[in-house]
């Protein structure tokens, strides 16, 4: 739903369809995604963690397995990519 290039010129896109997703989707996917650009070599689960210390929420995964600061679960599950 969402990605991020680190070097000269940092950038987080979005999927369009992701737009349509709740407010608290597009807020977890973010924020993870401005975890990938703090720290470029930090795993999946590590963006999270870094976004969460940041953010002061935990990044969860609602049952869609899609990044949230709402209902979800932690850690990020071991059936998606890590």
């Amino acid at each position: 739903m969402a990605f991020a290039r680190t070097g000269k010129a940092p950038l987080i896109g979005l999927y369009p369809e992701a737009l349509s997703l709740p407010r608290a989707n597009i807020v977890g996917l973010l924020r993870h995604e401005f975890g990938h650009l703090a720290a470029p070599r930090a795993s999946e689960q590590g963006a999270d963690d870094l976004a969460a210390r940041v953010g002061g929420r935990l990044i969860k995964y609602d049952r869609r397995l899609i990044q949230t600061v709402g209902r979800g679960c932690y850690p990020r599950p071991l059936n998606i990519h890590r």
